[in-house]
C-alpha cells in the first residue's frame, strides 16, 4: 500500500475517541522493539506504520498479533525521514479535532553511541503501559488548551541548540502569521511527543512539503530539523500549551535554558 495512493483509511467505529499513532521505521532490527512497545496501546488505538523499506512493512504486518488493534503499514519514499512520512498520513486521515496523536519513530543515531539509549528511553515515556497512555490522553480531555507532551527533560530551549535552522524556523513561524523571537526557542528533541490532532493539522496546512530534501545523512539544516523546531514554538505563539510526562505544569523556554542532552 503506497501512501501516496491509498485512500483515506477510515477511523474505526468506537464508543471512545480512538488514540492514533503514527510510526516511521527506517530500520528492520527495530521492527520488534517498536511492536513490543506498541503492544502497550489501549484497544481504542489505531496504528499507521511508514517505511521505505518493504521488509519493514512486512515484519510488521506478519508480526502484529493484537487483533483488537488496527494497524495499517504505509509506502514511503526515503525523504523527510520520520517528519514527512508523518504529515503524509495526517494528510490522508483528515482527523476531526481533539484526538491525541502519538507521533513516534525507530530512531538510530548514527553521530552518537548513545543513540539506542536515547530511543528506549523517549518510547518507554512515551508509551509507558496501557494506563500510562491513559492518564496521557486524559490530560488532553482535561486541558483543553494542551496542544503537545512530550517525554521528561526532552524540551531543550538552549540557544546553541538552533543550529542552521533559526532563519528558516522564523520564516517558517512568520507564515503562520507570528513573530517569533530567538529566545523563544523551545523543542522536544528526538522529533516524538503527543499531539493535539488540530494543532498537527494546523502545521500540516502551513508545510511547503517540497522544501524536504533528499536523504543524504545530513545532521542539521534540513527542513525536518527546521519542524522540530518550529512545531512547538509556533503553537506556543498561538496561545496553546506545552507539558512533558509526569508534570502538569506548562513548559516556558526561560525555565529549562539550563538543560543539556545528555545523548550526545
Amino acid at each position: 500500500m503506497s501512501i501516496n495512493e491509498s485512500p483515506r483509511p477510515d477511523l474505526e467505529e468506537t464508543s471512545e475517541f480512538p488514540v492514533i499513532v503514527i510510526c516511521h521505521c527506517h530500520y528492520e532490527e527495530v521492527v520488534d522493539e517498536l511492536i513490543c512497545v506498541l503492544d502497550r496501546v489501549p484497544d481504542t488505538a489505531q496504528i499507521y506504520v511508514t517505511s521505505s523499506n518493504p521488509l519493514v512493512l512486512s515484519a510488521f504486518k506478519s508480526r502484529w498479533k493484537r487483533c483488537k488493534v488496527s494497524l495499517d503499514v504505509l509506502a514511503t519514499e526515503n525523504k523527510g525521514r520520520d517528519v514527512l512520512p508523518f504529515l503524509r498520513v495526517l494528510a490522508l486521515l483528515k482527523l476531526p479535532d481533539d484526538l491525541p496523536i502519538l507521533k513516534i519513530h525507530g530512531k538510530r543515531s548514527l553521530y552518537s553511541p548513545s543513540g539506542e539509549k536515547w530511543r528506549r528511553d523517549l518510547l518507554n515515556e512515551l508509551i509507558p503501559s496501557e494506563a500510562g497512555v491513559q492518564k496521557i490522553v486524559n490530560e488532553f480531555g482535561n486541558s483543553p488548551k494542551l496542544a503537545m507532551i512530550g517525554a521528561s527533560g526532552s524540551y531543550v530551549s538552549d540557544l546553541g541548540y538552533w543550529g542552521s535552522n533559526q532563519r528558516r524556523v522564523f520564516k517558517f513561524i512568520r507564515s503562520a502569521g507570528s513573530e517569533p523571537a530567538s529566545v523563544d526557542l523551545g523543542f522536544y528533541a528526538g522529533t516524538m511527543f503527543w499531539i493535539r490532532s488540530q494543532c498537527a493539522n494546523s502545521i500540516l496546512s502551513n508545510v511547503d512539503l517540497d522544501q524536504f530534501e533528499k536523504e543524504r545523512g545530513q545532521r542539521d539544516g534540513t527542513y525536518g530539523h527546521v519542524l522540530e523546531r518550529a512545531i512547538p514554538m509556533m503553537l506556543r505563539s498561538q496561545g496553546w500549551s506545552l507539558r512533558e510526562i509526569g508534570d502538569h505544569t506548562e513548559l516556558f523556554p526561560h525555565k529549562v535554558r539550563h538543560r543539556k542532552l545528555t545523548y550526545f
